[in-house]
């Protein structure tokens, strides 16, 4: 029953793409309060609303519709700070709407000579073309041949994921380092969904919800060049020559015996190659 207080309270973010699905980054700074509970709501709509941790700073939240939105820094029940997302659609967009992830209708499905919608039959006949279960398609090699020290290792790939349907449009993907003592997974998805995503190397676990991952956002148009190298108690992640990831790697996972490359829905391995750094 305490009364609320607070100072120097910040709460601002920045979408980080167009369209939908869209990845919202929220920077916020509740440290200077007394609440035991801080939390980001997307809209007006308190089911939307997430619990964050008070000394944390970012929060990553995926919106699935365009609309104007109005998101708010909640301590315990009280709202102290909000400001407008805007998320746009470029053009008419259809939609599905479910209780998981909506369904964004292909354009020629809606969009007719005079007329924006779909029939009876559409519902019933045609959504079932694009409408379908996405399975997931995993290329995996282990062998104790491969063995390559992780504190000394450069690996180097090209990975597309291929499955362009509107049933699944995060395209996640994972590459995952198979060591003897963990593993290292390097999350890729459209740069719209890095709010579901998770890096992890080692015992360092990076949740995309409350840690900025925007740089394994990528185009899947194609092919991605991944290079991931450790030496000298750091590692790094590169996609298309850029930095993605950089940190300290004093411990390893052992030694590298394997790997899986994991897609959503259907995807390719163009190049590979493991080695030891000398």
């Amino acid at each position: 029953n305490k009364t609320l207080s607070f100072s120097n309270v910040k709460f601002q973010s920045e979408a980080v793409t167009d369209g939908v699905p869209n990845t919202v980054i929220f920077k916020y700074d509740a440290s200077q309060s007394n609440a035991d509970s801080v939390f980001i709501q997307q809209n007006w709509d308190d089911m939307r609303r997430k619990r964050v941790e008070k000394f944390h700073h970012e929060h990553a939240s995926v919106y699935y519709l365009p609309g104007y939105y109005r998101a708010k820094l909640v301590l315990n029940d009280s709202i102290v700070k909000e400001h407008d997302v805007f998320i746009e659609s470029e053009k008419w967009m259809g939609v599905l709407l479910r209780d998981s992830i909506p369904f964004y209708f292909p354009e020629e499905i809606y969009r007719h000579d005079n007329w924006l919608g779909i029939t009876p039959e559409d519902l019933g006949r045609d959504l079932n073309i694009y409408n379908q279960e996405v399975h997931s398609f995993m290329l995996t090699h282990v062998n104790k041949e491969l063995s390559v020290d992780s504190r000394s290792f450069s690996l180097s790939l090209n990975v597309q994921n291929t499955y362009d349907y509107p049933g699944a449009p995060c395209r996640q993907t994972e590459i995952v380092l198979l060591g003897t003592e963990g593993v290292i997974i390097i999350p890729l998805s459209s740069r719209g969904c890095i709010g579901d995503i998770k890096l992890r190397i080692g015992n360092l676990f990076m949740d995309g919800r409350s840690n900025d991952l925007s740089a394994f956002g990528v185009d899947f148009s194609s092919p991605v060049a991944v290079e991931c190298s450790a030496s000298s108690e750091k590692i790094k992640i590169k996609l298309n020559n850029e930095l993605a990831y950089e940190g300290s790697f004093s411990n390893g996972i052992g030694n590298i015996v394997g790997i899986r490359i994991k897609f959503q829905g259907s995807g390719r391995l163009d190049s590979f190659k493991l080695s030891k750094i000398s």
